[in-house]
Parts: C-alpha cells; sequence; structure tokens
C-alpha cells in the first residue's frame, strides 16, 4: 500500500525483524517535525510512522487515510499484513501514546512503549481535544490487555495531568507503569537532559533493558489524587480542592501537587497562599517550568515585576517546546520594567508561534512607540485593530502616527 504524504511513511529494512509503529504527538504537522526522533527510526527495525497533523486524536478523520480510528484500525491491520504481531512495538508520546495503546492493543501487537499517554480524552482536561470522541476513555482497554501484550508507561511524576490519568491503572503482570522522578508531562525532555534519551530509544525499538530514576507514590495517596484531579479539571471546585491536596501534600512530596495547590489559591485570588505553594513545589522540582510560570502570574498580581520576569524567564528554560503564550506574558513584563529590547525579542518568538495571542501586536506596537520605530508601530496597530476594531486605544494610536508620518 501507497504511503500518504507527511502522514504516514513506512521503512522497510533488510534483515529487520522488528516492526515499531510510531505514532506522532501534537504538534508533529508533518515528517520533517519529527526530526528529534531520528536517533529511534535509525535502528534495525522496519518502521511505520503515523501522525494525525488535525490533532483528532486519531479519532477523528485523517486527510488522505482514514475517516476514524476504526477505519484506521482497519487500514493498519492491512499495512502491517501478516508480519509476527509479536516483533511489532507500538510507541509515542503524549496523544502518541493514546494511539499506542489503543491501536496497539485492537492491534495485538507483542510490545507497547507509551510515554505520557491520555486515557480520558475529556475537553475539560489538558492535553486533550477539544471535541468528543468514540474512543474517550481507554483505562479499562489498557487494564484488560492481553497477557501476551507487554505494556510499559512512562510518565511525569511531577505533572499533576499525568498523576490524574494514570494512578488509575494498577500494574500487573504485563503492565509496568514508572513515574519519571523530576519529569513534567514531556518524558523524554527529562530523558534527554539527563543523557538517557539515546538509551531510552534503543530499549524501544530494540527492546534492550532500560532504566532510570522514578518515583514512589504513597498508595494512600492514589485515590485522593484522582478525586482532586476530577474536582481541579472537571467540577473547577477549588476549595475542595486545597481541602483534598493539603492534606496529603507533604507525604507525597512532589512539586505536580503544590502546583495544583497554587493554581487552585490563584483562582481564589488568594495569591499569597499560591506563591507559597508555587515556591514550594520549585523547592521540589527546579525544573517544574509549570511553578516557574505560575509563580511568575502571581508576583505580577503581587505589583512584583521585576521577580515576575525572573520566573518566566525559568519557566522559559525548562519549558519542552517554543509557546507564543509563554513569550508574550515574558515579553510583557519586560516591557514594564524597560527592557524593551529583551520585550521585542520575545514578541518576536511569540509572533512565529501559531498560539501566540492576538494583543501581542497592541503590546509591541507600545514597544516600538518608545523605541520611535513608528513605521513598524503603525503596522501593529492595524494589525491589532483587524482582530480588535473596536478597542479605542489602538484607533487613536492609529490617527496620531498616521498624522506624524503624514506630515
Amino acid at each position: 500500500m501507497n504511503d500518504v504524504e507527511d502522514i504516514l511513511a513506512t521503512s522497510i529494512k533488510d534483515g529487520a525483524e522488528r516492526l515499531l509503529l510510531y505514532f506522532g504527538a501534537a504538534g508533529t504537522s508533518n515528517m520533517a517535525s519529527i526530526r528529534g526522533f531520528a536517533p529511534l527510526l535509525a535502528h534495525n527495525t522496519n518502521t511505520i510512522v503515523l501522525l494525525d497533523p488535525s490533532r483528532g486524536w486519531y479519532n477523528l478523520p485523517i486527510r488522505g487515510l482514514s475517516r476514524d480510528a476504526d477505519d484506521l484500525i482497519e487500514q493498519l491491520i492491512n499495512r502491517i499484513g501478516s508480519f509476527p504481531r509479536n516483533m511489532i512495538t507500538a510507541y509515542g508520546t503524549s496523544m502518541g501514546g493514546y494511539a499506542a495503546l489503543l491501536f496497539g492493543l485492537k492491534l495485538g501487537v507483542g510490545r507497547i512503549v507509551a510515554c505520557a499517554p491520555q486515557l480520558m480524552l475529556d475537553p475539560r482536561l489538558p492535553h486533550a481535544p477539544k471535541v468528543p470522541v468514540k474512543y474517550d476513555a481507554i483505562a479499562s482497554l489498557v487494564t484488560n490487555a492481553p497477557k501476551d501484550t507487554q505494556i510499559d508507561i512512562w510518565y511525569g511524576a511531577e505533572s499533576f495531568t499525568d498523576l490524574y490519568n494514570l494512578l488509575r491503572l494498577k500494574p500487573r503482570e504485563n503492565l509496568n507503569i514508572h513515574a519519571v522522578s523530576g519529569a513534567m508531562h514531556n518524558v523524554l525532555a527529562t530523558l534527554k537532559r539527563h543523557g538517557e534519551l539515546d538509551a531510552f530509544f534503543t530499549y524501544t525499538a530494540m527492546a534492550k533493558p532500560f532504566s532510570t530514576k522514578t518515583a514512589k507514590i504513597p498508595t494512600a495517596a492514589t485515590v485522593p489524587l484522582i478525586k482532586a484531579g476530577r474536582l481541579f479539571y472537571v467540577h473547577k471546585n477549588y476549595t475542595a480542592v486545597i481541602k483534598m491536596l493539603e492534606s496529603i501534600a507533604d507525604d507525597v512530596g512532589l512539586s505536580a501537587l503544590y502546583v495544583a495547590l497554587g493554581e487552585s489559591f490563584f483562582q481564589l485570588q488568594d495569591y499569597e497562599a499560591a506563591r507559597s505553594n508555587f515556591e514550594r513545589a520549585i523547592v521540589c522540582s527546579h525544573e517544574n517550568y509549570d511553578a516557574h510560570y505560575g509563580l511568575g502570574l502571581v508576583l505580577e498580581k503581587l505589583g512584583k515585576d521585576r521577580a515576575a520576569e525572573t520566573s518566566f524567564r525559568r519557566s522559559q528554560e525548562f519549558f519542552p517546546s517554543p509557546n507564543g503564550q509563554r513569550f508574550a506574558k515574558l515579553a510583557s513584563v519586560q516591557y514594564r520594567i524597560g527592557a524593551i529590547d529583551d520585550a521585542l525579542q520575545n514578541y518576536g518568538l511569540a509572533l512565529e508561534l501559531a498560539d501566540c495571542p492576538s494583543r501581542v501586536h497592541y503590546e509591541i506596537g507600545l514597544a516600538l512607540l518608545q523605541k520611535n520605530r513608528h513605521h513598524e508601530a503603525l503596522f501593529h496597530f492595524q494589525r491589532h485593530q483587524d482582530a480588535y476594531p473596536s478597542f479605542k486605544p489602538t484607533r487613536t494610536h492609529i490617527a496620531r502616527l498616521r498624522k506624524k508620518l503624514n506630515t
């Protein structure tokens, strides 16, 4: 069967006994965007690389390939053909980890390696599709997996979302669950920083032994953590979240819980309590970028812009991929403290990303006025007006600049 450009690519290697099914994560929009996985795909294995650029979690139509998840299962069955199922490994991270579990189990493969997979695709949860899908809960599918399918799940011990998703699974003979110490949702970023990524890729592709430092989460904390996650993400009952997590946070000792407490206090506008919990999260794990970012938001509210700028910068140091919202927030506080050149640099980085907020154009216009770059300022004010035509300050700046530039 033919490949599909930027959607599905097949590689057959002479003498290779294994087949790796690679499912791309959200954000892998084309084959070029998986270049960081070249060491994984370079092993002596046959590979099928599958992407879902529309972020439909492989449940919605994939252009030129499938109508839905069930159709995709049939497509993969046909492509795999008679290849021995016990020699097939399904792999993916985040959205791809979910897909590795779902399709790996539906296909009956011998191994599944999933990093930070979602088990529940509730639109109210982070890292989940914003529309309902058919396979929106796969925990029972994983729990009841046949014994001849070996499943290894690796997730971030410092990610509250990962804890909420994966603590509901119980290890069994063919199911190993590893909470990676110090890791956020992007487990691979932590493995890379620790120099363990190549070994992890070899383990994934060739079934070689691999181990890394993992966290032990008290069994007694499992049920309260799951309940707190539902209260936080689904019901947004922040008072109840605080009551539940404060009783176990010190015993669990993970930054994820303090971040959830900090965010809950922040929503309730108790900024001093939020600050205290974000700071405790950073003590537990200095690489927790959500803790640094949350602390920056709190410091902004407390009028401490210089300290907020430091927190936002530290958040960016550990954040695994460029984020327009976070670059924009860093730039905003840099503008307010008078670091105009730094602000313009980070505004520029924000503009390069799809999730850049439209307000950035207005803020860039203000920064450019400080540098007397009037033509550029006018351009950005006009872009902001396109998005917010009734915003009076923008109209005022445009009128003044046009008058100035025409005289």
